[in-house]
């Protein structure tokens, strides 16, 4: 599979005047007037005065970019990517999309909470007699110099607690606002799980694999933290996912395992390890050559971000018109897919296709998992 480099143009708007003339006209300096843009298969994609919009890498009016960083690779085949930014363009990220302004004001309230908390940490200090570190001593020294009648006008200790309060009861609404995750915490057992895995495996391991299994049974039986898994913990998971020696059963035990290990509140810090060799990602993408249990596993390993690679995967499997059986089996999956992840994925459906509800009246079975995956399609 091709892998293409993603990099991040940074350009400033105003060529070095914002940090020239910032500290005159408004009072504190501004280090530059930011735009940026993604280069990925050798094109240049931004946001314009049409929307999207994309040129050769380079070439807009703002000529080079100030700054150019690597932030990843991807093996996404251009024509899906195309074909969803294209879809991006003329619905979420259209120009006069009401979202996209909503998003702007969003953005716009959290520079604004964040620079009251910048002055807020500025008064501490000099009241505290301290002395401004350097990201804060200039800033300030152009901002004090703004008063009425001798006095600063930076924020009261009243009105920043007043502001915190509010902010506190904006983020508690938002929690009680959120649909609850779906999991399946009920049907695994990991105890038993992790037990049948290492019946499994016993005597196939080398000894480093087997202080893998150590650390696999302190993080999920013993309850500790990720701390408790090497560097290489995800080697030894890539080797019982991807070994054809080892049966199906082992597969199935591990990905059970893991499910169970996404429900803890550090699991992201054992996905970004996975963020270099994609052993979670690669084996997932890979999901139409699996056997159906290990699909069924899957689909309980299963949170937004991964959500929407598999999607991927179901929507290019239905190309191949799969027989009714393997069909059930992913309109069981994507069913649940689009309940995980509420718009990206319905929006890759209608994106990517093919359309679930063009398989309607393969089967009953297959009808009824259709009707619930449209309910969720504009």
């Amino acid at each position: 599979m091709d892998t293409n480099k993603v990099e991040l143009y940074i350009y400033d708007l105003s060529k070095g005047m914002a940090a020239a003339f910032s500290p005159m006209l408004i009072g504190k300096r501004i280090q530059g007037i930011w735009h940026t843009s993604i280069v990925v298969y050798n094109r240049e994609y931004f946001f314009g005065s049409k929307g999207v919009e994309s040129c050769n890498p380079g070439t807009t009016a703002l000529e080079r970019p100030l700054r150019v960083e690597v932030i990843g690779e991807t093996q996404v085949p251009y024509s899906v990517f195309i074909d969803y930014l294209n879809g991006l363009s003329e619905t979420t990220y259209a120009y006069n999309s009401l979202l996209l302004e909503e998003r702007r004001k969003t953005l716009k309230e959290k520079l604004i909470r964040k620079e009251k908390k910048r002055e807020k940490k500025r008064k501490k200090i000099l009241e505290s007699g301290g002395e401004l570190p350097p990201e804060l001593k200039e800033d300030f020294a152009m901002a004090d110099t703004d008063t009425v009648n001798g006095q600063s006008q930076l924020p009261s200790d009243e009105a920043f607690a007043l502001e915190e309060e509010e902010e506190r009861r904006e983020e508690e609404a938002k929690k009680k606002a959120r649909e609850p995750p779906i999991v399946y915490k009920d049907i695994i057992d990991v105890k038993v799980e992790f037990d049948a895995l290492v019946a499994l495996i016993d005597g196939k391991l080398n000894p480093e694999e087997q202080r893998a299994t150590e650390e696999l049974q302190q993080y999920m039986i013993g309850d500790e933290g990720s701390w408790a898994l090497s560097d290489g913990f995800l080697d030894f998971v890539g080797r019982l996912l991807n070994d054809t020696q080892l049966s199906v059963d082992v597969r199935v035990k591990t990905l059970n395992v893991l499910a169970m290990a996404a429900l803890k509140d550090d699991v992201i810090l054992v996905l970004h390890q996975d963020r270099k060799d994609h052993i979670l990602m690669n084996y997932a993408f890979e999901i139409d050559r699996l056997s159906i249990q290990e699909q069924e596993a899957i689909a309980l390993f299963v949170f937004d971000d991964v959500a929407v690679e598999l999607t991927m995967a179901l929507l290019q499997y239905f190309n191949s018109k799969p027989p009714e059986e393997q069909l059930y089996r992913c309109m069981k999956a994507l069913a649940k897919f689009v309940q995980v992840s509420t718009q990206e994925v319905p929006q890759l459906i209608q994106m990517i296709g093919p359309d679930p509800r063009s398989f309607k009246g393969v089967s009953d079975r297959v009808d009824s998992l259709v009707d619930q995956i449209a309910l969720k399609l504009r």
